[in-house]
């Protein structure tokens, strides 16, 4: 006959053995207390992860024994007993210099000698460090996921961007080639170096998302870039009102410094950006302070400002892409001022003032090896090339492509243009013969590496040149460098132009 629900299966004193057992052989921490909090009960793995003995716990509470952790428990066990229902807790503790996880389960234990809570704690911080590992990968994931999709975006901006910047640079090397004086010829190159830094900045663009190829430091004057920063944000910094109707003042105490390795176009956008952040930190007006000081073996610039500072917690995270506090904000630009530090050899670093405010700090190693020179100022009438070479270029954009064939022609060269692969692969096709071929790469129905394989099949055929205004992610031993001989990016370099020309035979 089978035995009733209330029908012990073991003799009462069997139970008390196996209850005992059952604590002993638990992997975790198990304890009982009595209703006025005492432990009547303490497994040998809760006392050894105290380091105490079995008379220091028993008979003792939490708050003469665990002081630290009393509240909490004694709340946790009075909730337990006066709703008669297990209560799940997690804590985390300090033991031994070390965080350790617990999930605990409280519960109430009926006796004919009154109420008891028993306690069984299970450590979690294997499994909690392995969740917080799987949380950092999957963060890195979705950051990585989300650069991806902004490249892809960037990628179609810079191309569109820089060709309008490449036909307004050709535009104003035809403007070189006039009759001009010498206020409006300061003017053209001001407005050429202003178009210059703005193409380096969103090439730029691509250090956040792709790695890119090194190129060779300058010798700059850093004083004299920092200086043509302050001028570059003047208006919006120092002549515009902030919101509030204060004002902002900038004070340069930047001494006389020995050149460094650089890029200047790169900087003068860091410390104007570094200004406009200063100015967004001080919405009721206040002071931008730019200090300089030469050390033995390096250059440190401060950009300080007494405005609102930056949060403790956010120091740590300012630096990284696409990391934003502002409501318009991007995430890029400090991330990428730490990039160009980081490639010069460099560092920045951030923090707050104790007087007021935030001061970033830039560090620029002083050179101890040789360099490319700061590039000369282009001379107002071109000087012509060496030898004349029949050049096609191909190009949808029409105001680069008409201004890029005038160009050439000035330097003496004979060039026929194509706005498409097909009508320039038909030209060859009937006859044409050229020397040369720059053909952009983002180009409708066939692109340039597409026509670039076409060309390469033709015995004797031209010199092959691809243009884009967004530098592909290509490794050297990618098998597609083989069917061109290089890639120019937009805006075209021209005095590099030249050079290749000059130097066909």
């Amino acid at each position: 006959m089978a035995k009733s629900s209330d029908t012990p299966i073991v003799e009462q004193s069997a139970s008390a053995e196996l209850l005992v057992s059952f604590l002993k052989s638990f992997p975790g921490r198990a304890w009982i207390k009595d209703s006025a909090g005492r432990y009547i009960y303490a497994s040998d793995s809760l006392l050894a992860a105290f380091g105490l003995t079995r008379e220091e716990v028993v008979g003792a509470t939490d708050d003469s024994r665990f002081p630290s952790y009393a509240r909490g428990r004694s709340r946790s066990d009075q909730l337990a007993l006066s709703s008669a229902q297990p209560q799940r807790s997690t804590e985390v503790i300090r033991e031994h210099g070390q965080t350790r996880y617990l999930f605990i389960v409280r519960f109430p234990i009926d006796s004919a000698e009154g109420g008891f809570v028993g306690g069984l704690a299970i450590e979690m911080t294997e499994e909690v460090s392995a969740l917080e590992g799987l949380h950092r990968v999957n963060q890195q994931l979705f950051r990585s996921e989300r650069l991806r999709s902004v490249g892809e975006l960037a990628s179609g901006i810079a191309h569109d961007i820089n060709n309008s910047l490449n036909a307004m640079l050709l535009g104003i090397e035809l403007l070189r080639n006039e009759e001009v004086d010498a206020t409006l010829s300061r003017r053209i190159e001001r407005l050429a170096r202003v178009m210059k830094d703005a193409a380096s900045r969103v090439t730029r663009l691509q250090d956040v998302v792709h790695e890119r190829f090194d190129e060779p430091l300058e010798n700059i004057d850093l004083r004299r870039v920092i200086e043509e920063s302050v001028e570059m944000v003047h208006f919006v910094v120092e002549k515009s009102p902030t919101p509030t109707g204060g004002t902002i003042k900038v004070a340069f105490e930047v001494p006389s410094l020995p050149p460094i390795l650089g890029y200047s176009a790169e900087l003068r956008h860091v410390f104007a950006n570094l200004l406009l952040n200063a100015r967004d930190a001080l919405p009721s007006g206040g002071n931008i302070v730019i200090t300089g000081e030469l050390l033995e073996d390096a250059i440190v610039i401060g950009v300080a400002d007494d405005g609102v500072g930056i949060k403790p917690d956010l120091i740590a995270k300012i630096f990284d892409p696409l990391f934003t506090t502002k409501n318009t904000g991007t995430g890029l630009g400090l991330s990428m001022a730490r990039d160009v530090m980081t490639r010069m050899g460099g560092s920045i670093s951030a923090n707050n003032r104790s007087q007021g405010g935030a001061v970033f700090n830039l560090r620029f190693p002083l050179p101890r090896v040789a360099s490319r020179p700061e590039s000369p100022t282009q001379d107002s009438q071109p000087a012509p090339s060496a030898s004349s070479h029949s050049i096609l270029i191909v190009d949808d954009y029409e105001d680069s492509l008409a201004s890029l064939k005038t160009v050439l022609e000035l330097r003496g060269q004979n060039v026929e243009t194509a706005t498409s692969g097909k009508e320039a692969l038909a030209r060859i096709q009937a006859g044409a013969t050229f020397d040369v071929m720059l053909c952009d790469l983002n180009l409708k129905e066939m692109d340039g590496w597409a026509i670039a394989a076409e060309v390469s099949k033709i015995a004797n055929g031209p010199r092959f040149y691809l243009m884009t205004g967004w530098l592909p992610d290509l490794p050297d031993s990618d098998p597609k460098r083989s069917l061109v001989k290089d890639i120019l990016t937009k805006p075209i370099d021209l005095d590099r132009l030249f050079r290749i020309l000059d130097g066909i035979d």
